[in-house]
């Protein structure tokens, strides 16, 4: 009797460590979907203008107080690459998220008419809403 019961407890213990386990995984799934989608949508707008007011909606409130003017200098340089001629979709260089709140790192590929590019885009989730907090262009 005393074995059946050290049984059941121990087949209880392992279905509910499974359970939590899938709705862990499950849990940043559903991030991970966040911000790929929000890579995306920020690569999307920001290449086919390269206006860093464009980021704006996407980005962390502070992003725009953080850099001065030599912060945004670079832009410059991202319009000689020319018009966007494709863009594939971002793909996640690593998710991290600890007690719901978390960072991540997409690469998006992109041409344009005077070459390729890879834009970098960091995102974090500090207040409960992923939000771009870096954004790099790598030739």
């Amino acid at each position: 009797m005393k074995f059946w019961v050290i049984v059941g407890v121990v087949a209880i213990g392992v279905v509910a460590l499974f359970l939590a386990a899938q709705r862990g995984f499950s849990y940043l799934d559903d991030e991970q979907v966040k911000v790929l989608a929000l890579a995306d949508d920020t690569a999307t707008a920001v290449t086919a203008s390269w206006t860093p007011t464009d980021l704006q909606p996407f980005a962390w409130t502070d992003y725009f107080a953080k850099p001065d003017q030599e912060g945004f200098d670079a832009w410059d340089s991202y319009r000689l690459l020319g018009q966007r001629t494709g863009l594939k979709a971002c793909k996640l260089l690593g998710l991290n998220v600890t007690n719901g709140l978390g960072n991540a790192r997409a690469e998006c590929a992109a041409s344009f008419e005077k070459g390729d590019a890879e834009i970098l885009i960091t995102v974090s989730n500090h207040t409960g809403d992923w939000r771009v907090t870096g954004f790099k262009v790598q030739l």
